[in-house]
């Protein structure tokens, strides 16, 4: 009994370490893949993927105070938000953050809302990625 426990345990721990929910279906018949994951993984996949699109969501003054690297800035909650995030190409993958996670899990609904293949968003926001060594500009 208390392996079976431990084994529904650990494998909840590992959903909640990288969340991935079916996404939408796609004009050409796939699967979107929308999901959160943790600083250590945002930084492997920006390393690893092919072509990735960086967004920091965060507004304009923010984004001056530090952010990753190769980023661009779209505020979500600016009035232009769509337009400009319709320039990323759909195809390829984006990554999204932003201070603490929730603007960009806002931002990451929209994208895979409007037909955005992959979306991978940073778990904790910049704050997250801060807390865990990695470096801003």
């Amino acid at each position: 009994m208390n392996k079976v426990i431990t084994l529904l345990l650990l494998v909840l721990m590992g959903n909640m370490a990288s969340c991935q929910s079916a996404g939408k279906k796609l004009p050409d018949g796939t699967t979107s893949v929308s999901v959160t994951v943790s600083a250590d993984d945002f930084q492997k996949k920006m390393s690893t993927l092919k072509n990735v699109q960086l967004v920091d969501v965060r507004t304009p003054e923010e984004y001056r105070e530090g952010h990753i690297k190769n980023s661009l800035n779209i505020n979500v909650q600016g009035s232009s938000f769509e337009a400009e995030v319709a320039k990323l190409d759909k195809k390829k993958p984006v990554m999204v953050y932003c201070r603490s996670g929730r603007r960009s899990a806002s931002a990451q609904s929209k994208l895979i809302d409007m037909g955005f293949a992959e979306v991978i968003n940073l778990n904790g926001g910049i704050s997250e990625w801060q807390s865990a060594g990695k470096p801003v500009e």
